[in-house]
């Protein structure tokens, strides 16, 4: 069952939390808050605002210091909370209009699109998420479970980002029942959970809805308490029957190739697609869907303003798969 939704936590409130969490450090690293319990377990990191402009995760992170204390209510393990984009989190925070918001997704380059050499680059790299990176990369590996917390420009119902082998364990009780695979293969880059644990540990991630939608944090912080549940960190257990899921497999993406190109109309969530049919142009010349399926993590609008990433993913029909 999902807690109540809560109203939307203004501007002044996450900023509250945010500051909480900048001034909190583990191990000399800025922007973590550890919870440890006295008897031995997992180590779960669960990382926030690897985009600065996903608020959910500071949503989560006001459940679990107000409403529900785990400092006081874990009965094992270790809990890892990384704001891993500080600055852009700022950014996000004090924008003053939706543009200003809309360009507070990263500072320099976007945490999950990092080169393959991001822990090799130089320490003085210019680019900030290259120094946060390396800054964390002591910190990510200590993960033995990683779930990191996004959102996305358009309202959803929630995906579970699944990266690798899917884990029905940890996620039996999420209020979602989409799980996108392959992503990460598909991709440009890598993307931060990459480098979470020792590379074979779970991890996943969630797009909880959109940006700042209360539904969006309803779902992070119900998502984040079934998984300390399913690791027994917590108290209680998931009382849910086998869940039908269905489940994409990421295929391919959009990529503009320059400036000039916009989509041929706005894409809603999992709108379907045929082979062959024009989803974008420059008046010239036409970008096609490569299969017939679906799209995903489409834009809001019909231009995008970043082309150093993909525009939207193109996945398969789903597979209904029930985990017994």
């Amino acid at each position: 069952m999902e807690p109540k939704s809560p109203k939307y936590l203004g501007i002044g409130y996450l900023k509250k939390h945010l500051n909480f969490i900048k001034n909190s450090s583990y191990q000399g690293v800025g922007g973590i808050w550890k919870i440890g319990a006295s008897k031995s377990g997992p180590v779960l990191g669960i990382t926030i605002h690897t985009h600065g402009n996903e608020p959910s995760g500071l949503a989560v992170l006001e459940y679990f210091r107000e409403k529900f204390p785990l400092e006081q209510r874990l009965k094992n393990g270790v809990v890892i909370f990384s704001l891993n984009n500080i600055r852009a989190t700022e950014r996000f925070l004090a924008a003053k209009n939706t543009e200003e918001k809309m360009s507070s997704r990263f500072v320099d380059i976007n945490m999950n699109r990092l080169p393959d050499n991001v822990m090799r680059c130089n320490k003085n790299d210019s680019r900030y998420e290259i120094r946060r990176v390396q800054e964390l990369k002591n910190i990510w590996e200590q993960f033995d479970v990683g779930f990191d917390i996004h959102s996305t420009t358009q309202e959803n119902d929630g995906m579970i980002m699944n990266i690798g082998a899917v884990h029905p364990q940890l996620i039996r009780g999420f209020p979602i029942t989409d799980i996108i695979t392959n992503i990460e293969n598909v991709q440009i880059a890598k993307p931060a959970v990459f480098f979470y644990g020792n590379g074979s540990i779970p991890v996943m991630g969630i797009e909880a809805g959109s940006h700042e939608s209360p539904q969006a944090f309803t779902r992070a912080i119900a998502c984040t308490e079934v998984l300390l549940k399913n690791l027994g960190m917590i108290e209680g257990g998931t009382t849910t029957n086998d869940q039908k899921y269905r489940e994409y497999f990421v295929d391919s993406s959009l990529i503009f190739p320059d400036a000039s190109y916009s989509l041929v109309k706005q894409f809603k969530p999992y709108e379907e697609v045929i082979a062959g049919q024009k989803i974008a142009t420059n008046g010239k010349h036409n970008l096609f869907a490569p299969l017939t399926g679906h799209v995903i993590l489409a834009p809001s609008g019909m231009t995008v303003k970043n082309l150093d990433e993909e525009v939207m993913f193109f996945v398969r029909p789903p597979k209904i798969t029930i985990f017994e």
